[in-house]
């Protein structure tokens, strides 16, 4: 499974910080699909981290403005188990996988989102997908 997607929006962003009309978006969208998860905060003034709800540790995602493009951006989905707990077999794989099918929906079925680009690794790598399953 791929957990790095970037895309083009048409979400207007009139004034800084950049973004948070975008991420605002997904999570009205992941509600939508009675997917709890929230806006937490700008991290690092160049994207917005957003992520489920409960104590566990859980997946997060960030959504950052790329800028090699007219409203390129790029979306995260980042594992919330630590190295220690993914060596004793406990992982977030299955919920990971989960948040990106769900985003993919979100990115595929939206008319604000074109351009969807899947990846693994780096984002600027050239083998990308046009699915997180590919």
């Amino acid at each position: 499974m791929r957990y790095n997607v970037k895309f083009q929006s048409s979400i207007s962003e009139k004034e800084p910080p950049l973004g948070e009309n975008l991420a605002r978006s997904i999570v009205a969208a992941h509600r939508s699909k009675d997917v709890d998860i929230e806006l937490i905060d700008s991290y690092e003034d160049f994207a917005w981290w957003l992520e489920g709800s409960g104590n566990k540790p859980r997946p997060w995602i960030l959504v950052g403005f790329v800028d090699d493009g007219a409203y390129q951006w790029l979306l995260q989905i980042n594992s919330g188990s630590s190295w220690f707990q993914r060596l004793r077999g406990r992982t977030d794989a299955e919920q990971r996988d989960s948040i990106a099918l769900a985003v993919h929906d979100i990115l595929t079925q939206g008319e604000d989102f074109s351009n969807i680009r899947w990846h693994e690794g780096d984002f600027a790598d050239e083998n990308w997908t046009d699915c997180p399953d590919a």
